[in-house]
């Protein structure tokens, strides 16, 4: 159970993160919806993949999506224990900056997948 309070803590805190990357939006090549891989998502709790597998027993599958919009809004979903919180921001692009409610972070495109880089910290992302 201690495991399981760290991972959730540690999801929340990236769900905030990149929560707080963008400003307004416009159009961009971001605009989709991307899935967080596991291998990011695991690097980020610090938990193992072992660690996970015996975890999801209990917790079940973890999903974590970022839906760009056209509009300027970044909706952000984690789906846990049956259970999904979802999180709206606006976003900004200028470059490869992306600023989410106005703090910058960075992002780069290759193909389908995408990589959001925050105080140090990157995450990968596949196009759904």
């Amino acid at each position: 159970m201690k495991l399981n309070k760290r991972f959730l803590a540690v999801l929340v805190l990236v769900v905030m993160a990149f929560s707080l990357a963008a400003c307004s939006g416009g159009e961009s090549t971001i605009v989709g919806t991307w899935k967080m891989d596991l291998e990011g998502m695991l690097a980020v709790s610090g938990i193992s993949k072992a660690d996970y597998e015996a975890m999801k027993s209990t917790i079940g599958e973890i999903e974590m999506t970022m839906e760009f919009t056209k509009d300027g809004k970044v909706i952000t979903k984690i789906t846990m224990m049956g259970q999904t919180e979802t999180e709206t921001a606006t976003y900004k692009v200028e470059g490869n900056q992306l600023y989410v409610d106005g703090d910058p972070g960075e992002f780069k495109l290759n193909g389908n997948k995408l990589t959001l880089t925050y105080d140090g910290q990157s995450v990968d992302f596949t196009r759904k």
